[in-house]
């Protein structure tokens, strides 16, 4: 909602431009407490940043040619790019569950963007640059499991916000780099720069040094769900069962991949069964 205001009057380039620069600063003035950077960080961070920037440009540039549900739809891919990544990159056996919780996020991602009898011109060039930001989105996470650290968190979130606002700034200096004075403008903007851009970052690279790339990318998927109980509750948007539809997949889908299943003991299933029979 805040983006789609600012959007209004600016560019997504320029605003992006804008947006990780405030959040770079932000980030950048940490760095004394949490550590130098070294070369390792600066290649690691680059590459996350490059990947994060190329999905946000291609996923933009496929907006222009085709509705914003399927670009939704097929930008949220990265679900299931996702685990195919990691286990031609790492050789990894995926287990069942994450593969049930991956087809429940997509059936959700189509609750909330995909209209019911909604017409479409077929795949086209926005459809493919939008799929191509999918791929860019889960090599960005794969990437960020790779190299997260709990220790060097910040140092990746500074290097990788660096790179992504200066590839944006690179797009948007050409149309040149508008500031509104408006005090409103900045106060969402700030709020997009340190909540949503330099704090994300930072959970994002943290969080990922705990768990693998594919449970990241089908929590991250959760993002329509919470969009739309923001919406709900201050945008008074209507909540249809296509909404409710869409959040309760995705709460299942989060919930098998989160929480950790674990088979009964053959001992255990034949003491239930005898009990039951006798």
């Amino acid at each position: 909602m805040v983006t789609k205001g600012l959007l209004a009057t600016n560019s997504p380039a320029e605003l992006l431009a804008v947006r990780f620069t405030v959040s770079t600063v932000a980030l950048f003035a940490l760095l004394p407490r949490a550590g130098r950077l070294d070369l390792r960080t600066l290649r690691d961070g680059t590459i996350i940043g490059l990947l994060f920037a190329g999905g946000q440009l291609t996923q933009t540039w496929g907006l222009m040619t085709t509705t914003p549900a399927v670009n939704a739809f097929l930008s949220g891919l990265y679900v299931v790019v996702t685990p195919i990544l990691a286990a031609v990159l790492f050789s990894r056996r995926l287990q069942i569950s994450v593969w049930v919780s991956v087809g429940l996020s997509m059936v959700a991602l189509a609750g909330f963007t995909v209209v019911p009898g909604a017409s479409h011109g077929g795949f086209g060039l926005g459809e493919a640059l939008t799929l191509t930001s999918a791929l860019l989105y889960a090599g960005q996470i794969v990437w960020t499991g790779r190299a997260s650290r709990p220790q060097r968190t910040v140092q990746l979130a500074v290097v990788q916000s660096a790179v992504v606002a200066l590839v944006m700034a690179l797009f948007a200096i050409p149309g040149g780099v508008h500031v509104p004075a408006r005090a409103s403008w900045w106060l969402a903007l700030l709020y997009l720069a340190l909540v949503c851009g330099a704090l994300t970052l930072v959970l994002q690279i943290w969080a990922q040094a705990h768990i693998d790339p594919v449970r990241a990318a089908v929590i991250m998927c959760s993002e329509p769900l919470w969009t739309t109980v923001f919406a709900v509750a201050f945008a008074h948007e209507r909540l249809g069962p296509a909404l409710v539809f869409g959040g309760s997949m995705t709460l299942a889908a989060m919930l098998v991949v989160v929480v950790p299943w674990r088979p009964l003991p053959r001992a255990a299933i034949r003491r239930a069964l005898f009990t039951r029979a006798a």
